[in-house]
């Protein structure tokens, strides 16, 4: 996992924030356009999301909580007597799955996979991945049809 990023969900406003800052006690803080803060503490409710470190085929960063789509998913096994797997495509979600206590450098990283449905898929094909919506906004794109 590259570089560390996180943004805040306001639940209430329904509006996304990406300049906070959280103190030792919890309370966090949100800066305005001008870098000053806003009357704080909020006291709303939020959810904060974490930046994976990756991104989709559009350049667009992943973050924990996006819905997205794989495009050619294989699904299954190769079939002998047919010679062709299964294909669709995939809707899912991105979810923290662990952390893993040290990398190459030992530094610890972030796991995080696709789930969908009562399965889960590994970040690793992210040349066919598109960002669609994600679960706070968009949550209706995850029922299944």
């Amino acid at each position: 996992m590259g570089e560390i990023k996180s943004k805040l969900w306001l639940v209430e406003s329904k509006e996304w924030v990406s300049e906070f800052f959280i103190s030792q006690n919890g309370q966090y803080f949100i800066f305005d356009d001008d870098g000053n803060f806003l009357p704080s503490p909020f006291k709303e409710e939020i959810k904060i999301v974490q930046y994976t470190g990756l991104k989709d085929k559009n350049d667009k960063e992943i973050y924990e909580g996006d819905i997205i789509k794989l495009y050619n998913y294989s699904v299954g096994f190769k079939c002998p007597e047919c010679g062709f797997k299964k294909i669709k495509d995939l809707i899912g979600e991105i979810v923290w799955i662990n952390l893993i206590v040290g990398d190459e450098y030992n530094r610890p990283t972030a796991e995080f996979k696709i789930r969908h449905g009562f399965k889960y898929t590994s970040l690793e094909w992210i040349d066919d991945i598109e960002i669609i919506g994600n679960i706070y906004e968009n949550p209706e794109l995850l029922e299944v049809k």
